[in-house]
């Protein structure tokens, strides 16, 4: 059985699922006859119970050109991993906060700790960069914002890049309503170029959107663990699947080995 055949019949069965597909393979093919597959089989079902088909991945360049590809089509979201994270959690103001505070005591504790093994030059420049009882002085912030990726005030609300991957987790870990809403409103969510999205992200999307709501939503991820290029990407989801048994673990493994970048003609 070709890997689009598995696929279609792990979506028929609402069963989650992992692409993993090799230099070459047409990764990206798979994935857009994957949406369109669910555009033109489920698509009724999706429009009359007003949701959307998620499709995330690392980069605005693969963004746009998934969206190219798709047509435009309103069906399917398609986003940056953290533009989808911050989709999520941004409505949620009022436990952001506490996280957020929750995550400065943590990077406050650890920055503490560091600037206690320097000395010297290095310690005369040292700056802890997060702030001592953040809760007393957030109370009266009006709302917790994301507008510059690469700048951070966690007391002026002000998240970076790297905070929402963070906040993200701890959120989807305490916050089941949120990951029940999730799972109502994206019955399929699928992931371009797993291997470099952050192993937080993989766990709020598996351990605990999925595994809190396995009948509503499926997970499709596709990549290749051998072309991870960032160092905060997960690299691979071999602990997720069972190469023995596909029925066993939370996610069942397709590969697709094909290169038709390097036919034997080629060589």
């Amino acid at each position: 059985m070709e890997a689009f055949e598995q696929i279609v019949e792990y979506i028929e069965n609402k069963r989650s699922f992992v692409l993993e597909a090799g230099a070459g393979s047409g990764k990206t093919y798979t994935l857009i006859q994957t949406l369109n597959y669910l555009i033109e089989n489920k698509g009724k079902d999706i429009r009359f119970n007003h949701q959307k088909i998620i499709c995330i991945t690392y980069t605005n360049v693969a963004k746009n050109e998934i969206i190219e590809r798709l047509e435009h089509n309103p069906l399917v979201y398609v986003s940056t991993i953290h533009e989808f994270l911050w989709d999520c959690i941004k409505s949620y103001q009022k436990q952001l906060k506490v996280e957020l505070c929750n995550l400065n005591e943590i990077r406050y504790k650890e920055r503490i700790l560091k600037r206690d093994t320097l000395k010297g030059a290095e310690l005369a420049k040292f700056e802890i960069g997060y702030l001592e009882n953040l809760s007393e002085r957030i109370l009266n912030l009006k709302e917790i914002k994301y507008e510059d990726p690469a700048f951070r005030d966690f007391e002026a609300g002000l998240l970076h890049h790297d905070d929402i991957i963070i906040l993200a987790k701890m959120m989807f870990e305490k916050n089941t309503l949120l990951t029940a809403i999730l799972a109502q409103k994206y019955p399929y969510l699928l992931v371009d170029e797993y291997q470099d999205t952050a192993k937080d992200t993989v766990i709020s999307l598996v351990d605990f959107l999925l595994e809190r709501n396995e009948s509503k939503i499926v997970l499709g991820f596709f990549g290749d663990s051998h072309q991870k290029i960032y160092d905060t990407g997960i690299g691979d989801l071999n602990g997720y699947f069972n190469l023995e048994d596909k029925n066993d673990g939370k996610l069942a493994l397709v590969k697709k080995e094909e290169n038709y970048r390097s036919s034997v003609e080629v060589i």
